[in-house]
């Protein structure tokens, strides 16, 4: 980020914000979840349920309606089945020696029919703060368009800028790493 004197607009506070429309009812339809079945990940390992994502992309013709049905009554009662808040938890190694136990990371694997229901909800929430204008000009990855990469180029034109005008630009870099490990998690829950 670079500070400079001027104020940036760029922020939104949350009190000042005017919604532009209130955000509808979630309904997921047969073809909502049609449209995602295609693009599940095929390689990827069944969660608890043990259905694998290649069984849904092959049926998926004919799994839409049983799933539709299952995810309303999951949104109507506001619950999920057992299957689907569980998780199996395995190590999978990221980098130098595989004899250190601190060179793996946990991972859950999930089941994909509740990611495909995650999917759903997150889109239409996404439409709900992309259409009001929620989101920081300065909020990159996780939305449509607004990739990383494009932050990067964006804070080198601001630097480019500055130095043309003879400017200082002073950058910190800081390393997140393990960063949630050292959360005082009691507090952490009290916050939420």
């Amino acid at each position: 980020m670079v500070f400079t004197n001027e104020p940036d607009s760029d922020f939104i506070e949350l009190d000042t914000v005017a919604l532009t429309s209130e955000m509808s009812p979630l309904h997921i339809t047969e073809c909502d979840i049609h449209k995602k079945l295609p693009y599940l990940k095929l390689n990827k390992s069944p969660g608890p349920d043990s259905i694998h994502p290649r069984v849904l992309y092959e049926v998926r013709s004919k799994i839409c309606s049983p799933l539709k049905h299952i995810m309303e009554l999951s949104l109507n009662i506001g619950n999920v089945s057992l299957d689907w808040r569980s998780a199996i938890i395995t190590a999978v190694y990221k980098k130098v020696s595989r004899t250190d136990v601190s060179n793996y990371r946990p991972v859950s694997l999930t089941c994909i029919t509740c990611k495909l229901m995650e999917s759903l909800v997150r889109d239409h929430l996404m439409k709900f703060f992309v259409s009001n204008k929620l989101f920081s000009n300065h909020q990159f990855g996780f939305i449509k368009g607004r990739f990383t990469v494009l932050q990067l180029l964006r804070i080198l034109d601001k630097w480019t800028k500055l130095l043309e005008e003879g400017k200082q630009v002073d950058d910190i870099y800081t390393d997140f790493e393990k960063a949630f490990d050292n959360v005082p998690h009691k507090r952490l829950l009290s916050k939420l």
